[in-house]
């Protein structure tokens, strides 16, 4: 007498599982690619990229677990912690790099200062300039040299400062680097007894 055996079947992965975790590796790889190119300006990824290697991550994942025909649950818990890894990284090299830029930008600005004080026309000196890093602002400061605040024409300045000098302000390569990095620049003028006159601000929306 022949005993009857239960022969049970392998639950099968559907085929197209396969095709599914490739497209899913390719977005993820292209995510977090995407999240360290802006890190290595020094500046962090848009919170569309944060958000997107989590959900990519935890379903590729789960797809590479239930090719292996292990618990899907599992395989999204270390997609999450594998996105923690490579969020946490990402911070990391954003703040390497924007402590690189800060060291090498003050550098620069020291190394202008040797030059200064100097005379931008016959009415006008500048002698120095600052940078704070961690405000954004930049900084120029100039002097009249010839004239006290009674006897600037105010108005006058007003008006050159807005028609000359932001068109040429703008103008500048160099300056444009800092307005797209969200620095305003400022001019500070005081009278020839050391007394203020005026601050001009420029910034990104002053040259769109």
């Amino acid at each position: 007498m022949e005993s009857s055996q239960l022969i049970e079947n392998p639950v099968r992965n559907p085929p197209w599982l396969k095709w599914v975790t490739a497209f899913l590796f390719l977005v993820t790889v292209g995510n977090v690619s995407a999240m360290f190119i802006p890190a290595f300006s020094g500046n962090l990824p848009h919170v569309s990229l944060l958000i997107g290697v989590y959900l990519f991550s935890g379903l590729l994942f789960m797809s590479i677990w239930l090719l292996r025909e292990k618990d899907k649950s599992t395989g999204f818990i270390v997609g999450f912690l594998f996105s923690l890894i490579i969020t946490y990284s990402v911070e990391f090299v954003a703040a390497y790099y924007k402590e690189v830029k800060k060291i090498e930008v003050e550098a620069a600005v020291e190394e202008v200062n040797k030059a200064l004080p100097k005379m931008l026309d016959e009415e006008t000196r500048i002698d120095m300039i600052s940078i704070d890093t961690s405000l954004y602002n930049y900084y120029f400061y100039m002097t009249v040299i010839n004239q006290l605040l009674s006897e600037i024409d105010v108005g006058y300045m007003d008006k050159r400062y807005k028609e000359v000098m932001i068109p040429l302000e703008c103008s500048k390569n160099e300056l444009q680097y800092f307005l797209l990095e969200g620095y305003s620049f400022n001019y500070v003028y005081k009278d020839k007894s050391g007394k203020p006159v005026r601050t001009y601000v420029l910034k990104s929306d002053d040259c769109a």
